[in-house]
């Protein structure tokens, strides 16, 4: 994998987990007074940082092996967070 390749999809990958992170801590924080502070915060900053650590794996070992393993992790386990909140909370996030 080209070291461009994988800048532009974890940069696109990274602003679409941001923004549902953000959407997390707000309904987390705000709106759910059942779940404590903690738990508003953790889901969010767990969700960023297996991004992070998967976005510095592909760039330190480009190949196509580790950026398709990782990018399947973080897509797994994004989805399971979400399909979490949704069965707890029934909230749909997407669609």
């Amino acid at each position: 994998m080209t070291k461009k390749t994988i800048h532009s999809v974890n940069i696109t990958l990274g602003i679409l987990f941001f923004v549902i992170c953000l959407f997390l801590a707000w309904f987390g924080l705000v709106l759910v007074p059942v779940m404590n502070t903690t738990t508003g915060i953790i889901i969010p900053v767990i969700i960023l940082l297996i991004w992070l650590i998967a976005y510095s794996l592909q760039v330190k070992f480009h190949s196509s092996v580790v950026f398709f393993t990782s990018l399947v992790i973080e897509l797994v386990v994004a989805a399971i967070i979400i399909i979490q909140i949704n069965q707890q909370f029934g909230v749909t996030i997407l669609g």
